[in-house]
């Protein structure tokens, strides 16, 4: 049933109108017309779209031309790391913590579930070189592609209960799937008796930009993905916010249906849930706004960044109001992002630039950025 919580299966969803005055993206940064409804649990408190027909029909088209990381060389986005003092990527920090922190002596091998074209296989086998490396993705495109990088042996659907692995990982997949229970079970099923999953999933409630994402279908705080683990039979030994910001990293182990979440966990406050809701309505707003008031002081705008939230910005104030896109990652200078040019952040003037991210990092990128000496002296 379309009304029927993902998550506990029992709470009814109440849908909330208020996001229907934005328009939608995918998580490859395309612009998606489509509406798309948005609702929370009344038991749980799970975010989440609501398995409508044509939603889901929707998602299976974006998927079917989805392109991993669009720009950069195809290549995964690099963030700023305090710890190497320079940029990297996001799946070899978690891989690094993860070493550090979890991973145990005697492991054999890594299942990489939805590996899309494979990168994270690949970042998986130069910091574990001796595992036996797999992933499971529903189409043979990357296949060449993840062999010849990776090593890897790409398998079309989960093996049998025969083959076991000791640690799989999703990234960036649970939010997209339409039974997320269901589907958690069955891999739990493939991991060994002290195996490991490792999940990355965006957190919500430090990301307002991740509720105008067409194809995701939960929206996660740190509370509702470990009562989904939970629901799903894991139990989860720590779900990480400092890993990666405004995602969250959760290590669980499967237990089966020996965890039995205390009803009492899963009770929610319709109303808080419906303030975050509107909070996040009016910060988006406040993004919009902002552009309009530059708009009327300039002729065109730069836009700071060239991912989800820049994407979104361009489908809400235009293309044609847009000069370029400024963005950190070299990765990504000299390319084009809906035909405008991405560069390096030089001499701009912050009065004419737009920087549609999460409060923190917008605070940050203007302090290191537009007020660091560097870019007063240019």
């Amino acid at each position: 049933m379309i009304n029927v919580c993902k998550c506990c299966k029992k709470g009814q969803l109440k849908i909330v109108d208020d996001f229907s005055i934005f328009g939608l993206v995918t998580s490859d940064c395309r612009l998606w017309r489509q509406p798309a409804s948005l609702g929370f649990c009344l038991k749980c408190g799970l975010i989440q779209r609501p398995n409508e027909r044509l939603w889901m029909e929707e998602c299976e088209d974006i998927y079917g031309s989805y392109i991993p990381y669009p720009l950069g060389n195809n290549s995964e986005p690099r963030k700023f790391d305090q710890m190497i003092e320079g940029f990297e990527k996001r799946s070899v920090t978690v891989l690094r913590n993860f070493k550090e922190q979890y991973l145990r002596e005697g492991v054999r091998n890594w299942l990489d579930f939805g590996c899309g074209d494979g990168q994270l296989l690949q970042n998986v086998q130069e910091e574990f070189p001796s595992l036996g490396l797999f992933g499971v993705d529903f189409g043979e495109k990357y296949r060449n592609q993840i062999e010849e990088t990776s090593g890897a042996t790409l398998l079309s659907r989960l093996p049998s209960r025969s083959q076991t692995f000791d640690i799989v990982s999703m990234f960036h997949v649970v939010e997209h799937l339409s039974d997320p229970v269901k589907d958690l079970k069955t891999i739990g099923e493939t991991l060994s008796r002290r195996g490991l999953l490792l999940i990355q999933v965006p957190n919500h409630e430090e990301n307002p930009f991740d509720l105008v994402i067409f194809d995701h279908g939960s929206f996660f705080s740190k509370r509702t993905l470990e009562l989904l683990l939970n629901k799903a039979g894991y139990i989860v030994r720590k779900i990480h916010k400092d890993w990666i910001r405004k995602e969250l990293t959760a290590i669980c182990e499967y237990h089966g249906d020996g965890i039995h979440p205390d009803d009492q966990q899963e009770e929610t406050e319709p109303v808080q849930l419906q303030q975050i809701l509107e909070a996040h309505k009016g910060y988006l707003c406040d993004v919009i706004r902002e552009a309009e008031e530059k708009l009327k002081k300039h002729k065109t705008i730069k836009v700071f960044g060239s991912s989800i939230a820049a994407c979104w910005l361009v489908g809400e104030i235009g293309l044609e109001n847009i000069e370029c896109f400024l963005d950190q990652d070299d990765s990504k200078w000299g390319s084009k992002l809906f035909g405008k040019d991405i560069r390096e952040p030089g001499s701009d003037n912050l009065s004419e630039v737009v920087i549609p991210a999460d409060r923190e990092t917008k605070l940050e990128v203007i302090n290191t950025v537009f007020c660091s000496p560097d870019h007063s002296k240019q």
